[in-house]
């Protein structure tokens, strides 16, 4: 039986391959380039025109 309060749950980044070329990898690379610019934009901030 499944016993979630179990110590033998092994952590998300061992279950999934860190591939460099993966889509999440390089959404993940993009962020932390313009993760400042992204802020901005969401708060109103930058031009559109900024991002492009």
């Amino acid at each position: 039986m499944y016993n979630p309060w179990s110590d033998q749950i092994t952590p998300f980044e061992q279950e999934s391959p860190a591939h460099t070329g993966s889509p999440v990898h390089e959404l993940t690379e993009w962020v932390e380039e313009h993760g400042d610019l992204l802020y901005r934009f969401a708060c109103c901030r930058v031009n559109s025109n900024e991002l492009a």
